[in-house]
Parts: structure tokens; sequence; C-alpha cells
């Protein structure tokens, strides 16, 4: 199934490789890519669970405190109100995960 599904690949330039949907990427592209990982601020970057450490833990990160610390000082934002709503945000999050990770089950996985 693999080899007519490459079979049926066609291009300009690389008629004569097997696997014509890979290209050279530039590497300014490949150093943007890889050149940040910061899991400790960026949940995007964290495993797909509520568990501590991971992409839904209502723990807030330290660059989302700096954000709370901003909106307090700056806008006289209320603090729990603010931490209150920065954890619902990640919560919501957690259930639109959630809700589009059980629409793409298989109904024979699902039971």
């Amino acid at each position: 199934m693999v080899l007519a599904t490459v079979a049926h690949c066609q291009t300009s330039k690389m008629d004569r490789l097997p696997f014509a949907n890979l290209q050279v990427i530039p590497e300014r592209l490949n150093l943007r890519k890889a050149s940040f990982f910061d899991p400790d601020n960026f949940r995007d970057q964290r495993p797909a669970n509520a568990h501590p450490g991971g992409a839904w833990d209502p723990e807030l990160t330290e660059r989302e405190w700096s954000h709370v610390e901003l909106l307090v000082r700056r806008y006289g934002e209320d603090r729990e109100t603010t931490v209150r709503a920065a954890q619902a945000e990640v919560a919501r999050q957690h259930q639109a995960y959630l809700a589009a990770l059980c629409q793409h089950t298989p109904p024979e996985q699902a039971a």
C-alpha cells in the first residue's frame, strides 16, 4: 500500500526519487523550527494531559504569572480573578481538545 502511494507521487524536478514528497528544507527554516524549546513556559510544547507538567496543568506557568502581574500592576485587575480566568481558559482548551479527540475516534475504539 505504501509503495502504491509513493508510485503515484509526481514532481517535475525529482522524477527519479522514490519519495517525491520529500524536499530539501532551507537551512534558515530548519534552524527556526528547532531553535526554541521551553516547555516550562509554553504549554503547546508539553505532553497533552492535565497532570502536573502537562499542557493543561491548572498551575500557571512563569510566563502566565508575569502576565497576571502585569494586569494587576498596570491595569488594576484583581489577582485572584485574573488567575481564575487564566485557569478557566486552560480548562476550556482541555475540553475542546478532548471533544475534538472524541470526534476522530473510530467507533470500534470508542466502545
